[in-house]
């Protein structure tokens, strides 16, 4: 088949260190559009993994530039991925996950020699979005206010990650925060305020002289 007269294709492809692949299409030759066969897309080295665009999703019969990125779903965050590792120790690799809500990485391992062991198996990852949230600890003993006859209860609140780690209060300023119980009684309707001018607890939360009024 002689190609030489053959429509030309004008593109160009970007690779970034980061995985995401650029391509550029400046010159679309017509009819181009009428091909079944017609698609984009990456794969594996090994062509077991891929994915492809059809060409319906494609602006080809609009005779106009275009652009497509391609990102990738998982990156590393630091440039190093690869490594060898003495006998009984371990290392860690990070990643960031985009987007996609879970995938697999493909872990490969050998000890480097000609014709000795190796071995590859396939690990899921799943995303997770990371929330934050109040967290509030238990309630303290009741204590006087200097000069007034009343007296408090207070706990203090934590902002807790999804990871279940304590972050900085400023982080949770969003997060709306509810103290339950407001107001908080006793089964008879007594506030921690009466427990105070009754003497009913002292300032420590303990018994107060008030008990022993008829004693």
């Amino acid at each position: 088949t002689n190609y030489a007269t053959a429509p030309r294709l004008s593109f160009e492809a970007w690779l970034f260190a980061n995985g995401t692949v650029l391509f550029n299409y400046l010159q679309i030759p017509s009819g181009l559009e009428g091909r079944s066969t017609l698609k984009i897309g990456l794969e594996t080295l090994d062509g077991l993994y891929g994915m492809k665009l059809l060409k319906t999703a494609l602006p080809w019969g609009t005779g106009q530039p275009f652009h497509l990125v391609f990102h990738p779903w998982l990156t590393p965050l630091s440039e190093r991925t690869s490594g060898t590792l003495s006998s009984v120790t371990n290392d860690t690799v990070a990643f960031a996950v985009h987007s996609k809500e879970h995938g697999f990485v493909h872990v490969s391992a050998s000890d480097g020699s000609l014709g000795g062991w190796s071995t590859r198996f396939r690990v899921r990852i799943r995303r997770r979005p990371f929330t934050l949230k109040w967290h509030v600890g238990a309630w303290g003993p009741c204590k006087a206010l200097p000069g007034q006859a009343a007296v408090i209860r207070s706990r203090t609140l934590y902002c807790i990650g999804s990871d279940g780690m304590s972050y900085n209060t400023s982080l949770c300023q969003d997060v709306i925060c509810e103290d339950m119980p407001l107001g908080w009684v006793d089964r008879y309707g007594y506030s921690c305020a009466t427990y105070g001018t009754q003497k009913w607890c002292t300032s420590a939360g303990g018994y107060g002289s008030g008990w022993n009024i008829h004693s």
